[in-house]
């Protein structure tokens, strides 16, 4: 069977399974990447607004591609996209029109992970990164974590972009899914100073910074230069709650030695990575409610226990590579059989 030719198009197109280099080369049996969109059997990208700027172009082309939103990024499909849940989809400008089908986290089982949450897959820093940091979590006891969480310099840390717009404030109940752009930000304004002189640290774009975090040259080493051993607690709140949504920030939280602040429903996939997770969960909470329950937050020895089980959970789990591989080649499979069947 032919390869089926591939164009990546748009300023999102860097954001779908497609884009990463340690799954190119997994597609490659399948898949041939093309430069030249004329030459493309299929045109992606990680979200409709690519298509939807460029209708015009997309639907003058000579011959007659599909077009694919593989979409990674629950945020960008609930905040973007009224009706992401659907697969059929078409945007106009003027008189043309460009017919799409789009895939995500709610229309589809590519990222319903079997044991590693698909984005700490699409690179091999995570898993090198945790395998040494949980290895090195798991030789500590209820009685030293304790004893650490004495002694970190901050109490909270969040490294998080400043969004207070409402234009982040979008949810839909309907599929479990909730936005935490604007709430986080109001935790992280709690404690916020201009010199990091308090007992909460707070970093990231529009704080006291003009770049976004994603165009350093690497982005997790310098988050975990910056908070490993340092933070009783770590924000992880994910950008929207959606059940098989897990990215590097819950493993961030534990890997750096703090307790993740995060939220997640009773059906969330935490509760198939930790049964028990030893964190401060949120779901639910206004965010006079979520300051409250941060607030009065205190470890004890039972918590302590709880930490140290989760930690030899974590160091278990990124013991185990052939899962990483065994869970890239099960994504790829979702992948190339959505685009058979487009």
């Amino acid at each position: 069977m032919a390869k089926i030719k591939i164009h990546l198009f748009g300023k999102h197109s860097h954001r779908t399974p497609l884009s990463y280099a340690v799954y190119q080369r997994l597609f490659s049996p399948y898949v041939e990447f093309v430069d030249d969109i004329k030459n493309a059997d299929v045109v992606a990208s990680g979200t409709f607004t690519d298509f939807r700027r460029n209708a015009r172009e997309l639907a003058a082309l000579e011959h007659s591609p599909r077009f694919l939103v593989l979409s990674e990024e629950p945020y960008w499909d609930v905040c973007w996209d009224p009706v992401f849940e659907h697969r059929h989809g078409d945007v106009s400008k003027g008189d043309s029109t460009v017919v799409f089908q789009r895939v995500n986290h709610t229309n589809s089982s590519i990222y319903s992970f079997v044991n590693l949450p698909y984005y700490i897959t699409t690179d091999n820093e995570f898993y090198a990164r945790y395998a040494w940091f949980f290895k090195r979590n798991a030789t500590f006891r209820a009685k030293d974590w304790l004893a650490h969480w004495q002694r970190c310099r901050y109490r909270e840390a969040y490294l998080v972009e400043r969004r207070l717009e409402e234009k982040h404030l979008v949810d839909r109940p309907d599929l479990s899914m909730w936005s935490y752009s604007v709430l986080r930000t109001q935790l992280a304004e709690r404690v916020f100073t201009f010199d990091n002189s308090g007992e909460g640290l707070v970093a990231g774009f529009r704080w006291r910074d003009d770049v976004r975090r994603q165009k350093l040259p690497d982005w997790h080493l310098d988050k975990i230069q910056m908070l490993d051993g340092q933070a009783q607690l770590i924000n992880a709140l994910e950008n929207t709650h959606q059940r098989d949504y897990v990215s590097e920030k819950l493993f961030d939280g534990f890997a750096l030695q703090g307790i993740p602040i995060y939220s997640a429903d009773k059906d969330h996939s935490l509760f198939r990575l930790l049964p028990n997770p030893a964190c401060i969960n949120l779901f639910g909470h206004s965010f006079e409610q979520a300051a409250e329950a941060i607030d009065n937050f205190a470890v004890d020895s039972e918590f302590a226990e709880q930490y140290t089980e989760n930690q030899q959970q974590l160091a278990l789990l990124f013991s185990q590579p052939w899962q990483l591989h065994e869970e890239r080649a099960r994504v790829v499979r979702e992948v190339v059989n959505v685009l058979y069947q487009l």
